[in-house]
């Protein structure tokens, strides 16, 4: 076997390890955001059935605020790019890998960062400015919110 054809299996093993990883990322984004939507319907349900406080809702609260931000592994594709993407000599392939890439992870990962802000900045930030604080015993990395006053919310 050729050195150029060793170094485009190389190159498309690698593309397809982070594909990989790009899929787990998004299986962990869709549990993350799947258990938030559920936590952001039960805090709402909290609240519209009036609900009294108490210490078993706190957990929901750290969870219906929740967002995923994807990051993901681009490593293969540049190394293919710093060949030329001739290297792949499936010229199919190299479309698909192309156009996957450059097109449609570039369309979701520009789309999240704008929506994430978005959210972020309209009602993510000023409904814990408003409605929260932080406990400041939380031991956990992650900051643990709760009501400022829930009956007031």
């Amino acid at each position: 076997m050729g050195k150029l054809k060793e170094i485009e299996i190389k190159v498309l093993k690698d593309i397809k390890s982070d594909l990989e990883s790009n899929i787990d990322n998004l299986e962990m984004g869709i549990e993350a955001l799947t258990l938030a939507n559920i936590n952001s319907s039960y805090v709402l349900d909290l609240y519209e059935n009036k609900t009294p406080y108490n210490d078993s809702i706190i957990p929901r609260f750290n969870k219906f605020v929740d967002f995923w931000d994807p990051d993901f592994t681009y490593a293969g594709f540049e190394n293919l790019k710093s060949f030329g993407v001739s290297l792949i000599s499936n010229e199919e392939l190299r479309k698909e890998i192309v156009s996957l890439i450059e097109v449609e992870m570039d369309i979701l990962d520009e789309s999240d960062i704008r929506l994430l802000s978005h959210i972020n900045e309209i009602m993510i930030f000023p409904m814990i400015s408003d409605h929260f604080y932080r406990d400041q015993e939380s031991n956990d990395r992650t900051p643990q919110y709760l009501p400022s006053n829930y009956e007031e919310m």
